[in-house]
């Protein structure tokens, strides 16, 4: 994560360092948002009202084309009742 957020590595380079292919990088950084997004919605979900209402904050937090990042960067956003980096 370190490589790709702070230093702007490309999947090649954090591979390369790591002995894995590019794909598996790009998979692993995804992989590591997505769990974390995933753990938010499910806390969320414990609280919900009804089927309907676990469904919506599904759809909020996993409906449309987004990465893994930008999704998380909207959570945090929402969470923190600010504007997400990728929109500033």
């Amino acid at each position: 994560m370190e490589m790709r957020e702070a230093e702007k590595a490309p999947y090649a380079a954090i591979a390369k360092e790591l002995s894995i292919t590019p794909e598996m990088a790009r998979y692993t950084y995804d992989l590591f948002y997505h769990r974390q997004i995933l753990a938010h919605v499910q806390t969320l979900q414990k609280d919900a009202k009804g089927p309907e209402e676990r469904e919506a904050i599904w759809l909020r937090y996993f409906g449309g084309n987004l990465s893994p990042k930008r999704r998380y960067d909207r959570m945090l956003a929402e969470r923190d009742g600010t504007q997400p980096q990728s929109q500033k």
